[in-house]
């Protein structure tokens, strides 16, 4: 007769654990604090337990580990006994035994033992009576009871102590490592840097850019808002953790998915801004140390609260496309212009309806109510639209306005030359707007831009148009 398998939840079945879970979701729940504050004082399996009941945690939205629980569901089918054997309060492990259906019995911390190393071993040889049993873990606390086991199953992490448990004694193992350089790296989202290239247009634009004492600065700002948006990112992401796996694709992103932890998103949320401001500080001074930490003022209300404002998301989204420029500016004596403010501004409101578009769009027709983590309902796309589309014609309206003005003369040989920028701008833009409407566009116009050939081809066009009224 097969033996029973206990199985550990925090690490092994989960990606990542259920209690760093519960306390994340008490960050936008600021009454449940004194509470969860006192609990700390009378024990972890009570604050365990007074935060899960606080927090509203839900089974179906925590990252499950699918090869492992996909071989669960094979062990249960041939009449295996699972005992779902964790560290976790009892609510929770009850509501993921509930939610996968596959564990006969649950064994949990009950608000007075806290069930885990030496505990949980002498719960688990008591309800196995003497018993052979088998047990599932991941980790280091797990080795008393791998000891003890007839036979284990090595989950994660819990492959490096193999050689210390004994191959024989193996009957299952599931590599599946988290945190790894390349799942960090993608919690960064490297590829949103391209947006800070943003701190190079105001050098650009006053054929100031090879200067190196300009170019140096430049780029210390333009590390500075990367580490930031990284930063910000991480911190967007641990607090939309539930609305992102919910969705088809944002599921996939690393702290979606488990496949980073919560503990090192919050390192990462902590720390890289920080260090944006010591790069920003030696690029521009004070008043560089003053935009960055705007900037990470202004992201973190976006990320709290304001994108779920209709209409007040796609404004700051574009301010914020416009603070990066700005913030470039600061080494030019000139500043930055105000046409330059006047195109940025409409440019990013039209590509930042752009992106609510194209989320809209991608949700059933028959959607009702508002949209997940937005205040946007599925009919509200059509005025998005009309916004977007509009704002890019005025961008395109104001580089036609700047090649008539005085302020061009003083920049380029020909000025009017200038206004040929316009309808590469225009094409640009509708274009992107076609396949949004053909729902061909990915949700972030930022990304489809750097996979896209057409774009590096028209900003290409745009580059040498101006070089062209520069000089000729």
């Amino acid at each position: 007769m097969t033996t029973p398998l206990y199985v550990d939840l925090d690490g092994t079945l989960l990606r990542g654990d259920s209690l760093h879970e519960a306390c994340l979701s008490l960050v936008v729940r600021p009454n449940a604090w004194p509470a969860a504050m006192r609990a700390l004082f009378a024990g972890k399996a009570a604050f365990k337990q007074v935060v899960v009941e606080r927090s509203e945690l839900r089974a179906e939205a925590l990252p499950y580990r699918p090869e492992f629980l996909i071989w669960l569901r094979e062990q249960r089918n041939a009449g295996r006994r699972l005992i779902l054997a964790t560290g976790a309060d009892r609510a929770i492990a009850d509501a993921v035994a509930n939610h996968l259906g596959i564990f006969d019995e649950v064994m949990a911390s009950d608000g007075r033992t806290n069930l885990t190393g030496a505990h949980k071993l002498k719960a688990i040889q008591a309800h196995a009576a003497g018993a052979p049993f088998a047990y599932a873990g991941d980790g280091s606390v797990d080795l008393p009871i791998w000891a003890a086991a007839h036979s284990v199953v090595l989950v994660g992490a819990g492959l490096r102590h193999e050689q210390g448990i004994g191959s024989h004694k193996v009957e299952a193992r599931f590599p599946d490592s988290v945190n790894s350089a390349a799942s960090v790296l993608r919690a960064l989202r490297p590829y949103q840097w391209a947006k800070n290239v943003l701190v190079f247009l105001p050098a650009a634009a006053a054929h100031r850019l090879l200067d190196p004492v300009v170019l140096r600065a430049d780029l210390l700002l333009f590390g500075a808002f990367s580490l930031c948006a990284s930063g910000v990112y991480a911190a967007n992401d641990l607090l939309d953790l539930e609305s992102d796996r919910g969705h088809a694709e944002k599921r996939r992103r690393p702290l979606a998915a488990g496949s980073v932890t919560i503990p090192i998103g919050l390192a990462i949320a902590g720390m890289l801004p920080l260090l944006a401001l010591v790069m920003a500080f030696a690029g521009a001074g004070w008043p560089g140390v003053a935009m960055i930490a705007g900037y990470w003022v202004a992201t973190s209300y976006y990320s709290l609260h304001g994108k779920r404002v209709p209409l007040l998301d796609v404004f700051l989204l574009a301010g914020l496309y416009t603070f990066r420029a700005y913030a470039g500016a600061l080494v030019i004596p000139a500043g930055l212009s105000a046409w330059m403010v006047a195109f940025l501004l409409f440019l990013f409101l039209g590509l930042a309806c752009l992106k609510r578009f194209s989320e809209l769009l991608a949700l059933p027709e028959e959607h009702q109510g508002s949209v997940l983590g937005r205040g946007y309902r599925r009919t509200d796309h059509l005025l998005v639209a009309m916004l977007g589309v509009g704002a890019g014609f005025a961008a395109t309206l104001v580089v036609c306005l700047y090649a008539a003005a005085p302020a061009a003369a003083l920049l380029y040989a020909q000025p009017m030359a200038v206004m040929g920028i316009a309808p590469i701008v225009l094409f640009g833009l509708s274009r992107l707007w076609l396949q949004a409407w053909r729902g061909e566009l990915h949700s972030d116009p930022v990304l489809h831009a750097l996979r896209d050939r057409v774009s590096y081809l028209l900003i290409g066009l745009c580059v040498l148009w101006a070089l062209a009224a520069s000089w000729l």
